[in-house]
């Protein structure tokens, strides 16, 4: 988690070639999160644009690969991908950039993985509480990305930021 005290890395913006990838992606699939995004500052538009992206990518991997084995494989890498131990692929890669920039919590990145990995195989609530630890998976960790990408930087905004993803995506 990225302390208060511990300094950003000057905000360069995307290459024009990732922004541009990252507001395509977000204009095809991103219905709410493309509205949202109309809101913020450019640089802003095109992370979170970036981040859309990673979060479709990820899912995309689980929704459209027929081997539920060769996706587990594929979210394997992508986690080992984030942690640095493997070459990022390009959605890795930009997301990584905007982290690095931006002071991204890379464990909530690591959160959505886990949860779309959960969508492999029947999902089961059998209570509120796996339901809720679903929902922040899919929905309420992106919301924690979201507040570095807006340069929100006040831990009591965490739980905020959370609800806010599970309300547009839980």
């Amino acid at each position: 988690m990225q302390h208060a005290a511990t300094a950003l890395l000057p905000l360069s913006p995307a290459s024009p070639m990732e922004a541009a990838e990252g507001r395509a992606v977000l204009a095809k699939h991103g219905r709410s999160f493309w509205l949202a995004s109309l809101f913020l500052a450019g640089d802003q538009r095109d992370d979170a644009a970036l981040l859309y992206a990673f979060c479709r990518e990820v899912d995309d991997l689980a929704d459209e690969t027929p081997d539920p084995a060769v996706a587990r494989r594929e979210l394997a890498a992508v986690r080992d991908e984030i942690a640095g131990t493997r070459p990022a692929r390009p959605f890795v890669a930009a997301l990584l950039d905007v982290a690095r920039r931006r002071g991204l919590p890379l464990q909530a990145a690591r959160h959505i993985v886990d949860g779309v990995e959960g969508d492999l195989d029947l999902v089961r609530t059998p209570d509120d509480r796996s339901l809720m630890r679903y929902c922040y998976r899919v929905a309420g960790a992106v919301g924690l990305l979201m507040n570095g990408v807006i340069g929100v930087r006040d831990p009591d905004a965490q739980a905020f930021a959370v609800d806010l993803g599970l309300d547009h995506g839980g």
